[in-house]
Formats: structure tokens, sequence, C-alpha cells
């Protein structure tokens, strides 16, 4: 990845899950703490895919103007913007339509992208169904193949803005 501080928050949380994954196994999937866990997971998969598109989008548009830094960070950084595909689009459309329409099409391109956009549908969903008090009816092997299908789409998101 071009931008290495979204690609380390990516790379922790690849790493995190790994070793949740392990002490999963090691007192099983059925231990009450295992519950815990997955829900831990999936906020830690959430915040992290939604501080490395906002980084990676920031950190491109300051080059260009530190007059523009206060608005990046009141309507980007700032914004209460979860990471959805829809919001990614959002704000780069905010900046430059065609970046915006490019990284779309690269989306698009993707082999299996209509499973990697389900997949980022299924996680916030299961974000929110978590935050508002609902059950949450996914394993933590559910939640990590999801995040490791969205962070496809964080990946292009560099190509674009390289």
């Amino acid at each position: 990845m071009h931008n290495t501080t979204a690609e380390g928050l990516l790379n922790t949380c690849t790493n995190d899950l790994a070793r949740i994954d392990n002490y999963i196994a090691s007192i099983g999937s059925t231990s009450p703490a295992s519950n815990f866990l997955t829900k831990y997971a999936l906020m830690h998969i959430c915040g992290t895919l939604e501080r490395a598109y906002k980084i990676i989008i920031t950190d491109y548009y300051k080059r260009f103007s530190h007059e523009l830094e206060r608005f990046i960070d009141k309507n980007v950084s700032d914004a209460s913007l979860n990471a959805t595909y829809d919001n990614i689009c959002k704000v780069l459309k905010l900046f430059n339509e065609s970046k915006s329409t490019d990284f779309k099409s690269r989306v698009h391109n993707l082999p299996n992208h209509e499973r990697i956009l389900l997949s980022f549908t299924s996680l916030n969903n299961l974000r929110n169904d978590l935050v508002h008090g609902r059950s949450m009816n996914a394993s933590f092997l559910e939640i990590k193949k999801l995040y490791q299908d969205v962070s496809v789409i964080i990946i292009e998101l560099d190509n674009v803005l390289q």
C-alpha cells in the first residue's frame, strides 16, 4: 500500500485477529469469553476500516493545501461517517467526482465484487446490531472472513489515491 499509516492499521488488525483466533481455539468457541472476543473483534475491525479509509483520504488531500486542513478534519476525520462503501464514495465525491468514479470502477472490477460489497454491508449491519443492543449472530470466523473481503476495498481506495 502507498499509505503506510493505513497499511499499519490493517496489519495490526490482521495480527490482532490472528491472536484472537488462537485464543478462541485454546478456550473453545462455546466459552462465554469467545462471545466477548468476537464482539471485540467486530468493533476493532469496524474501527480499523473507518480510520484507514479516513486516513487515506485525508492524507491524500492535505498534501494539496494546508488551507483545506480544517475543512478536511471537520468533514472527514472528525465526521461521524462509519466505514461503508457508500460513505467512502460520498467523501471521495466531495473532493473529486472522477476519483469517486475511478474507485467505484475498481471495486466493481474486483473478482467477487458482489460478495465483497455484501461483506461490507454485513459487517456494518452486525456492528449496528451490536451497538444498538440487538443480538449479533455471527461467529468469529465469519467476522474474520468479512474483514478479509472488505480490506480489499481499502486497498483499492489506496490505489486510487496514491
